[in-house]
């Protein structure tokens, strides 16, 4: 919180490498009010592991359905689990 303070504005790039559930979950509450259609969500860890379901993807997951957002997949790293998400409509 004390960093949003700091820096206010929109978000054009949320980088969430928090790895699991509810620190991504909480990232995106936070920055919520901030992000506007065009914002480019980069996970590092959402998928292709044991487990992937409850983690970033969840998070993101449960934010869609709490925000009405519209996102579209952007690309993957099919090593890695890496992932790329626009929102397109919130």
């Amino acid at each position: 919180p004390a960093f949003l303070v700091a820096h206010p504005g929109p978000a054009a790039l949320l980088h969430l490498d928090a790895d699991i559930y509810s620190s991504t979950k909480t990232a995106l509450t936070l920055m919520t009010p901030r992000i506007r259609p065009g914002t480019v969500f980069v996970f590092d860890e959402y998928y292709a592991y044991w487990g992937w379901r409850e983690h970033e993807h969840k998070a993101l997951s449960e934010w869609v359905a709490e925000t009405g957002a519209r996102i579209a997949y952007h690309g993957f790293a099919a090593n890695n689990g890496q992932v790329a998400v626009r929102v397109e409509a919130i």
